[in-house]
């Protein structure tokens, strides 16, 4: 047996449950988890089980009936700020009682800020009813949970000290050095939200006003969804 066959039999086998489509395009979120995807598959024999709700649940009923979970080393779930349904909690659970270690990463909480999050919609109103407990029964039927940040885990777990002692992950993205600035640039590009005040559009425009004051010839390109 080759050296590079033999380290793929022993390698363990870890399951990456994205509760965002990794087909659709990158933004922040799949950027992160698609670079993660990408560093684990170079360390482990990597499962991925990606997408909207109702086809991530599919895709999990077909994972345990084909006896997946058997020989499975550990989980790493990444929660969306759409909340984990049913079948999530319902997969989390069945591993968990595997006793198979699960680890997950929750990366927002956009429904308890209204200045990220206007309920606006009874779909909305509901999101934001049903975050709290959603996202807290996944927290109990992992093993592990973690966050970007000690405040956003106050916010989910409390104030208190399971919250101080949540451990914290650091971006998934490559740190990258910024290129040098081309003092015959005429243009600024942003590629980012705006709907909401919190996103910082302001401080953007502000910004703008400032460099005017240097330069009339100064132009902003905003590139973001609708609205």
């Amino acid at each position: 047996m080759s050296a590079h066959a033999a380290d793929r039999v022993t390698r363990p086998r870890m399951l990456l449950l994205s509760m965002y489509p990794l087909d659709q395009g990158l933004w922040g979120a799949t950027t992160r988890i698609t670079q993660l995807r990408d560093a684990l598959s170079r360390r482990v024999e990597l499962d991925v089980v990606a997408g909207t709700r109702s086809a991530r649940g599919a895709a999990l009923a077909r994972y345990v009936a084909a006896g997946r979970l058997r020989g499975l080393a550990a989980i790493y779930v990444e929660n969306a700020t759409t909340l984990p349904g049913p079948l999530d909690l319902a997969f989390v659970a069945v591993a968990r009682a595997r006793r198979i270690p699960i680890l997950t990463y929750v990366r927002d909480a956009q429904q308890l800020f209204p200045e990220y999050y206007v309920a606006n919609t009874l779909k909305r109103r509901a999101s934001r009813a049903l975050f709290l407990p959603a996202t807290r029964a996944l927290i109990r039927a992992s093993t592990t949970a973690a966050f970007p940040s000690r405040g956003l885990a106050a916010a989910v777990l409390g104030e208190g000290r399971r919250a101080q002692a949540a451990p914290l992950l650091p971006p998934g993205s490559r740190l990258a050095d910024a290129g040098p600035i081309n003092p015959a640039a005429r243009s600024l590009l942003f590629v980012g939200g705006l709907r909401y005040p919190a996103h910082g559009g302001a401080i953007l425009l502000d910004a703008m006003a400032l460099a005017h004051a240097r330069s009339s010839n100064l132009e902003l390109i905003c590139v973001s969804r609708p609205g």
